[in-house]
């Protein structure tokens, strides 16, 4: 006598587009720091071109955080912040004093 399979269902497995991984993936991605904003400060009052590549981490953030890719985002932050800071310091110490030199060199001559 042959006994009939019966076929055993395993517990269903969560999908990666499920509403409770999007809402984990969403909660993740949004503590990452954009610096959106301070990209736009650098840009326009400190350094021009440390700004533009600033604003376009910032930029690459923001579709990193859409697409849920938190490890793209949170290195695009990262170089955000480095280069934020690094066009903030340009624009408030180097530049005035490269000014003053400038102005005393006129002045001299």
């Amino acid at each position: 006598m042959v006994c009939p399979v019966i076929p055993v269902e395993s517990p269903p497995k969560p999908s990666p587009y499920s509403q409770e991984a999007a809402a984990v993936s969403t909660a993740e991605t949004s503590q990452i720091n954009d610096y959106m904003g301070l990209s736009i400060f650098t840009l326009l009052f400190c350094c021009l071109p440390i700004g533009i590549f600033a604003l376009i981490n910032s930029v690459k953030v923001r579709e990193a955080k859409l697409v849920g890719n938190q490890a793209r985002a949170s290195e695009a932050s990262t170089a955000a912040r480095h280069l934020n800071f690094s066009g903030i310091v340009i624009g408030l110490f180097i530049l005035p004093v490269i000014i003053v030199l400038n102005v005393v060199k006129i002045k001299s001559s």
